[in-house]
């Protein structure tokens, strides 16, 4: 009986042994932590207060108010007038000089349509009631305040020599007679408001042209007065070059004379 009883634990513990070796470990699974506190949802009000919904800001452009465009004054066009000869029998001559040959003649009651003024301020472009162009000496002209307002221009189809008259600190010398000589004949050229003359003449003239001071206007600006008795303390009278020799056609620099 012990001996059945011996051999009875014998095999239960074989079992036991053969059981254990035989065990499967399978992952052990994390338990699920429920959370203790539920969130809970904030009433409508409230989360409106708490969390405002974001405000769309529409940026508009500041613009810097528009002001009206300056109006700039509208310049008048110029209008042609009639001038009248001071003197019977004016000649209407094919360009602005003596050397240039007159066409025809006009008198006082003859009117003339201005045109333009020449460069150098002593001819005048005018048409005649006949529809004929060309210029007159405008100091023969009977006196017109208005002639300061026909615009000025270079003529076409002319040779010229420019000059210039300042005094020493390069002020302009008004009314200053230049004498342009050759072979006997003389003319004399005035120099205008800015000091400057223009002897006009034919394109195919050629030859040498002797230029020396001849005379002052009693308007030129180195008279104390308007009567010509006595000149600025500044001013001698005495112009340099006192002459120069020049040949036609002239391409040169503009002639220079200083007045000291």
């Amino acid at each position: 009986m012990i001996k059945k009883i011996l051999i009875l634990i014998l095999v239960l513990t074989t079992l036991s042994a053969c059981t254990r070796s035989a065990k499967v470990y399978e992952p052990t699974l994390l338990p699920t932590i429920e959370p203790s506190v539920q969130p809970t949802a904030l009433p409508s009000t409230q989360a409106a207060a708490e969390f405002p919904t974001p405000t769309t800001m529409v940026m508009e452009s500041t613009l810097a108010p528009t002001s009206a465009p300056t109006q700039k004054p509208t310049l008048k066009p110029y209008e042609p007038f009639s001038v009248y000869s001071a003197v019977d029998g004016l000649y209407l001559r094919t360009g602005p000089g003596t050397f240039f040959m007159a066409t025809t003649m006009v008198f006082p009651s003859d009117p003339l349509t201005t045109n333009f003024v020449t460069m150098g301020g002593e001819w005048l472009n005018v048409t005649t009631v006949s529809g004929e162009s060309g210029f007159v000496f405008i100091k023969l002209l009977a006196e017109d305040d208005n002639i300061d307002s026909v615009p000025r221009k270079m003529p076409d189809y002319v040779g010229v020599v420019k000059g210039l008259v300042t005094d020493s600190q390069g002020t302009p010398i008004q009314g200053v007679g230049i004498s342009f000589s050759q072979e006997g004949t003389d003319l004399i050229i005035n120099s205008d408001k800015n000091g400057e003359f223009y002897f006009y003449h034919n394109p195919d003239d050629v030859g040498q042209w002797t230029l020396t001071y001849a005379a002052i206007a009693c308007e030129s600006n180195v008279w104390v007065g308007s009567d010509c008795a006595q000149m600025k303390p500044e001013y001698t009278g005495q112009v340099e070059p006192a002459s120069l020799i020049i040949s036609l056609p002239y391409t040169g620099e503009p002639i220079k004379f200083i007045w000291k």
